[in-house]
């Protein structure tokens, strides 16, 4: 079993690694694989031997730009979103240890979604919005998890109930 589970995690990551790699090469500006590799290269060179080494530059500044300004930041973006979500995820199944969890068990999408409402009724701007919908999301947590500890029963049933209570009464 755990030699079947090493080897899943292993076809995950090379998956995951291929994903991240192609990623590269998909974007309105193309850009061949050969300057791609070299771009990426180069710049993990320059890194590493602050900046005493690099690979003579065939590709052009645009290009350079392309991959190292635009995708790049994109692509560690979403790799770090995707691994966020997925901790947050694996937190909550460990915590109820059910693997069908979700956010609404805690009222958390309620209490973003009701954060996010406040926000755009009031005019706040873009960030403003953002910044309330995950402000409420954290107090709706924050009031299931004190409602659930306050009866001293069993916990995960308690959260459970005082998530669904608070996720009705933001709702």
């Amino acid at each position: 079993m755990k030699e079947k589970k090493s080897l899943g995690f292993a076809a995950l990551s090379l998956l995951f690694i291929a994903v991240f790699l192609l990623s590269f090469f998909v974007g309105r500006y193309g850009v061949s694989v050969a300057k791609t590799l070299a771009i990426l290269a180069d710049a993990a060179l320059d890194t590493v031997s602050f900046g005493r080494l690099g690979l003579e530059p065939f590709w052009t500044a645009t290009e350079s730009t392309t991959i190292l300004n635009i995708r790049l930041p994109r692509i560690l973006g979403a790799a770090l979103v995707g691994a966020a979500l997925s901790l947050a995820g694996v937190s909550y199944q460990g915590m109820f240890r059910n693997p069908m969890v979700s956010p609404d068990l805690l009222g958390a999408s309620t209490g973003a979604g009701f954060g996010a409402a406040l926000a755009i009724l009031l005019s706040f701007g873009r960030f403003g919005v953002t910044l309330s919908a995950f402000a409420f999301s954290l107090l709706a947590v924050a009031i299931a998890y004190a409602v659930g500890r306050a009866p001293r029963l069993d916990t995960t049933l308690s959260m459970v109930l005082a998530g669904v209570m608070v996720s009705s009464l933001v709702s």
